[in-house]
């Protein structure tokens, strides 16, 4: 997917900014030539997958039938610092998929939760706003915290990895991550915790009924709808 990331995980934690493949666009900055070539496979790709999504249900059926899903490709530690390493490693344990395959376009990788897709973009924003997050706590304490803050973001992605395999909800999943997202950020540990108390109490309730997370109530099934807790309550689904 992305092939220098030592600049893109430097761009978006340490620098606190990061877009879309930025890493590549930085690499190629200075040859022009590559660039609008670049760009213009993205816009091809991007263009053909909306054309594929139009409004006409065959169509899509016919694109999803002609493009299965597979597992994205790992990232590779070519070129990184040895501090992000751990993050690399960890980024690759998400069951990243995309429908095409040789992509460059991160909005096109993602982690399938059904009603959901959490794109690779919205991960990169994620480590990014941790990045300023971190930068602002070691300013304001004096203190510089971002090893630390490495380490934390390593082991929550792994953690955030585990759940999404061991909880059978995919609306559990869903609430989950919505509940531990704050702006552009996703709380990978907070939401891996939620989802693994998700599952702990659907199991012990025979996967059925509701279970109340942060903000909202989640099936056990996935047969129900997601409402709120006032909601969930007001219909006598939670206590």
């Amino acid at each position: 997917m992305i092939r220098n990331l030592g600049f893109f995980f430097i761009s978006c934690f340490l620098l606190g900014g990061c877009t879309a493949l930025n890493s590549e666009n930085q690499q190629l900055t200075n040859h022009p030539g590559e660039m609008a070539e670049l760009q213009a496979k993205r816009d091809k790709q991007r263009s053909d997958y909306a054309r594929s999504l139009d409004d006409e249900e065959l169509k899509r059926e016919k694109y999803v039938a002609e493009h299965p899903e597979v597992p994205a490709k790992p990232l590779g530690h070519n070129g990184v610092d040895k501090r992000f390493i751990k993050v690399i490693d960890a980024t690759n344990t998400l069951p990243l998929v995309t429908r095409v395959p040789d992509t460059e376009d991160s909005d096109l990788v993602y982690i399938n939760m059904k009603t959901y897709a959490l794109t690779f973009t919205r991960i990169m924003q994620s480590i990014s706003a941790l990045g300023q997050k971190c930068q602002r706590a070691s300013a304001y304490s004096g203190r510089d915290i971002m090893e630390g803050c490495i380490d934390k973001l390593a082991t929550d992605l792994k953690n955030f990895s585990s759940a999404l395999k061991t909880t059978k909800s995919y609306k559990g999943k869903v609430a989950s991550v919505d509940d531990a997202t704050f702006g552009a950020y996703i709380d990978f540990g907070h939401a891996a915790r939620l989802m693994n108390m998700f599952e702990k109490l659907c199991r012990a309730q025979g996967y059925t009924g509701y279970i109340s997370l942060v903000t909202v109530a989640a099936p056990c099934d996935d047969d129900g709808q997601t409402l709120s807790i006032r909601a969930a309550r007001r219909e006598g689904l939670i206590r």
